[in-house]
């Protein structure tokens, strides 16, 4: 029995043994090739790529499958550390000995205790589904903690506008350096500097220190740039002293300005290049002065103190909307005014401009409230060779001494009327105190009449009217209010062979400026004779006619190519080479004539000859005013009537003066009269 039951246990442990080897031979494990690094060296906080081969056992028990998650572990310095669990959805296929490639994305923590020192590491995988035995270790690769010590930044800050900013990061040894800042600025250099800075300039700057292509934690520092720039008046009155301001610089266009009370020098401008500033704050008490020079501003203007313009001139130069507020200057008056924005600027004050108006880019709004103040020194004008345009209404003034008979006017703007006058002339009067020239009319029982006919409606653009300003001669301020004329004007004349008219038209000035009658372009004169007249009162009702032609005057006291604003004179429609009337003309003009010229008064006075002439008078004895006629020499004249050289007469009302003239070979009555050089001569202009 013994022996059979040894005999059943010899065989139990042959079967046993045999389903051993039947599972050795049958489940052999799967393996995990050694691993690669690639992307190394490798900085804490970023990630390397762990390649391997998983490769299966000859049974299929354990084989693996998709969606198999791996652990991988690093070592360095005899320790070890599991670096995180990750999923792969590629596996082998069913055969046996299959093999497969995975690569898992692997990050390396940022934790400078596991990572001291820039040296060597490994990594190697297991399997935990199923489980395996680990890969061998890859081989050794680099990780590059973050520098130290961690860099700090600084700036050289708070800074005026126009100053150089300094920026400071703390020396990281062996590393390069990134700055980024406002408006995305960058730089590379360890402490960079940014010349003549702006409040755009201002914000946070940040910088990270770079070692073996590893990044530092982010340093920042924050920049602060004042605008403003205060007087000092240290060294003097000098605006453009740069030591007589807070910040040493004298101010641009981007700076804001404060000039504050209780100094001892208050600025003045006046030599050098003209003042710039963004936004103006004077406080009280304080003043600035703005003499013979500009003061450009970007901004806007708060005056609690004294703004003197009264001989200066201020220039809008920003790129928004800005506003002239009440009251900024002194006295509400300014000599010149310039528009430079094209956003435009808006008048909120009362202001009085003595001498030129220009809008050079963009629109005034004038709020109603702007007047050209004109004296007995001068007339202020709207210059009208800027690209914007004056909106709004402006008022006028014509300075006239003395103010006594008859005033030729004309109107510079769109939509006055004879109403406008009623403050110095009295339009009730029996006797009318105002007239238009109606060069074709005509009495009641349809005979030629003189052209003067009495008017209480309308002004016309480019017609002239007469005023009488009575009898006595003190000076008088004519003031109208409208809608600025500006650019191509036209008025459409005729000629009638009218007995008294004669073909002659009243018009005017069609603009709040000066204009030339010789300039090069800008007129349309077709029909017209290129000579212009001009009346001279000698008491309420009579005067004296002067003519301006070619660059010659006849009279002392009333002609030139320059016709003031407001000014009414004649022209002459050619007369009809064929006898047939009537003739039609057309006056036009554009900005191009337009002049800023103050020579010219109302009552305009003699001005050189630059002709080769003989110049005559004739007065009575008893008489006060004399006549005059001229005679000149031009190498193109001829002895008839020629347009461009000659002046027809035109006959005095004042009964006192008599009327001296030339005739033409065509018994025309010239005032005056060119004639050919003698032969052989030289004709001297």
């Amino acid at each position: 029995y013994l022996n059979k039951l040894r005999g059943t246990q010899s065989l139990m442990c042959i079967l046993f043994f045999a389903f051993a080897l039947f599972i050795t031979e049958k489940s052999y494990s799967q393996t995990i090739g050694t691993p690669t690094v690639t992307g190394t060296p490798v900085c804490g906080g970023s990630s390397v790529q762990v390649t391997f081969t998983v490769t299966n056992g000859k049974g299929k028990k354990e084989r693996f499958t998709t969606n198999t998650t791996y652990e991988v572990f690093d070592r360095t310095g005899g320790q070890e550390f599991q670096t995180g669990s990750f999923t792969s959805n590629v596996a082998p296929n069913d055969s046996n000995d299959a093999s497969v490639q995975i690569t898992l994305t692997v990050p390396i923590p940022n934790n400078a205790a596991l990572y001291p020192t820039a040296t060597d590491y490994q990594i190697r995988v297991r399997s935990i589904d199923p489980n395996t035995n680990f890969s061998t270790y890859s081989s050794q690769f680099i990780i590059n903690n973050d520098p130290t010590p961690t860099p700090t930044a600084s700036n050289n800050g708070p800074l005026c506008i126009g100053g150089n900013l300094t920026l400071t990061a703390s020396t990281v040894s062996g590393a390069t350096y990134n700055w980024t800042g406002p408006n995305g600025y960058t730089s590379t250099v360890q402490n960079p500097t940014i010349n003549n800075v702006n409040t755009s300039n201002n914000g946070d700057y940040t910088v990270t220190a770079i070692v073996n292509g590893c990044s530092s934690s982010v340093a920042t520092t924050t920049v602060v740039i004042n605008n403003s720039n205060s007087w000092t008046g240290a060294v003097s009155t000098d605006w453009n002293n740069q030591g007589n301001w807070s910040c040493n610089f004298i101010p641009s266009l981007s700076s804001d300005v404060t000039i504050p009370t209780g100094i001892s020098n208050y600025p003045i401008l006046n030599l050098g290049a003209v003042g710039t500033v963004r936004n103006l704050v004077i406080e009280p008490n304080a003043t600035l002065e703005i003499l013979d020079n500009t003061l450009e501003i970007a901004g806007a203007v708060n005056n609690s103190g004294i703004l003197n313009v009264l001989s200066g001139e201020i220039e809008f130069r920003g790129t928004s909307s800005q506003t002239i507020p009440s009251n900024i200057f002194l006295n509400n008056t300014i000599r010149n005014l310039t528009i430079n924005n094209t956003s435009g600027v808006n008048n909120n004050s009362s202001l009085k401009i003595t001498g030129v108006l220009k809008a050079t880019s963009g629109n005034l709004t004038t709020g109603g409230t702007l007047t050209l103040v004109s004296t007995a020194a001068q007339t202020a004008l709207i210059d009208g060779s800027g690209n914007g345009s004056i909106l709004g209404d402006v008022t006028m003034q014509r300075h006239l001494d003395p103010a006594m008979g008859y005033k030729y006017f004309s109107s510079p703007f769109q939509n006055t009327t004879a109403t406008d006058f009623s403050s110095v002339v009295d339009l009730t009067a029996t006797f009318p105190n105002f007239y238009r020239y109606n060069e074709n009319r005509e009495n009641s029982q349809s005979q030629d009449a003189t052209g003067f006919e009495n008017y209480s409606s309308s002004l016309n653009i480019l017609e002239g009217y007469a005023l009488n300003f009575g009898s006595a001669s003190s000076p008088k301020t004519v003031e109208i209010t409208g809608t600025v004329t500006n650019g191509s004007q036209q008025i459409n004349l005729s000629h009638n062979n009218g007995t008294f008219t004669e073909g002659f038209n009243l018009v005017g000035n069609p603009y709040p400026s000066p204009i030339d009658w010789n300039a090069a372009s800008g007129w349309t004169k077709n029909n017209i004779d290129d000579a212009v007249y001009f009346f001279s009162a000698s008491d309420q009702y009579t005067g004296v006619y002067t003519s301006f032609v070619n660059g010659v005057q006849s009279g002392g006291g009333s002609s030139a190519n320059i016709i003031p604003s407001m000014q009414g004179f004649f022209v002459h429609v050619t007369d009809s080479p064929t006898n047939t009337y009537p003739v039609s003309a057309t006056l036009g003009t554009t900005n191009a004539v337009r002049v800023t010229d103050f020579s010219q008064q109302f009552y305009k006075s003699p001005f050189e000859d630059y002709f080769t002439l003989i110049r005559l008078n004739a007065a009575y004895d008893d008489g006060i005013r004399n006549d005059e006629t001229v005679i000149y020499f031009e190498n193109t004249a001829t002895e008839a009537f020629d347009k461009n050289y000659d002046a027809l007469k035109l006959m005095n009302t004042d009964p006192t003066v008599p009327n001296f003239y030339s005739l033409s070979n065509n018994k025309k009555s010239l005032s005056i009269n060119a004639v050919s050089a003698v032969s052989g001569s030289e004709v001297l202009r």
